[in-house]
């Protein structure tokens, strides 16, 4: 979220989302950043503060699988979502909500054949490799704000492997998927109408990742 300058000091913490404490707190007052960490659901939640600026982000370790893997986005947006109300406090003049997820495929083939579903005014050929696109879709919105949503498509192969104390090195594991980087938000210079709560702004643009994840960038 961008918030006013006279907001730095907002009554938002880690605390505040988790009824809880966080296991970390840093500090670099010459900057005018704070940032808090904790374990929250499956992995670690990071409130950072600085001039005009709040960012909330959950994110997971790499664990056995080559995907970090914070479960099921279905899943995991349930627990999102139960802290959107505690935003309603802030005023902000600008709210995003973004996140990376990977949807597993066999191998690059099917790869490229589900790219083909999600961006279908693309033409993909069989023989091209390596593709990655990004493609902003400004539109306006239910909530009477134009909204930018941003995505960015590949198909990818994660290869895992292990140093051996001898400083030699071999693959142990491999998977491929579909890989969609999002990052929905209010666009610049479109002040988010009054009436409008950030819950029921964070709600739509959820609403709109859900949708990009099931009818791809149309």
């Amino acid at each position: 979220m961008n918030m006013p300058q006279d907001l730095l000091e907002s009554p938002i913490r880690w605390s505040t989302l988790t009824s809880s404490e966080p296991e970390t707190v840093t500090e670099k007052p010459t900057q005018g950043v704070r940032t808090e960490e904790g374990p929250w659901c499956n992995g670690v939640l990071t409130l950072t503060k600085q001039l005009g600026r709040l960012d909330v982000v959950y994110s997971v370790d790499m664990q056995e699988s080559p995907f970090p893997d914070a479960g099921r986005f279905s899943d995991v947006l349930q627990f999102l979502e139960e802290l959107y109300p505690k935003f309603n406090s802030l005023s902000a003049p600008r709210v995003g909500f973004g996140g990376v997820v990977f949807l597993p495929v066999a191998d690059r083939g099917e790869g490229y054949e589900r790219l083909k579903e999600f961006l279908p005014f693309l033409s993909i050929e069989d023989d091209m490799r390596d593709l990655y696109l990004q493609v902003n879709r400004q539109r306006d919105s239910d909530i009477d704000v134009k909204i930018n949503n941003i995505s960015k498509w590949s198909s990818v192969e994660i290869k895992v492997l292990e140093i051996r104390s001898d400083g030699a090195s071999g693959e142990v594991g491999s998977a491929n998927a579909v890989r969609l980087e999002f990052d929905i938000n209010t666009a610049d210079g479109m002040n988010i109408p009054d009436g409008v709560s950030n819950e029921l702004v964070l709600r739509y643009l959820t609403s709109q990742s859900k949708a990009l994840m099931m009818d791809g960038a149309i």
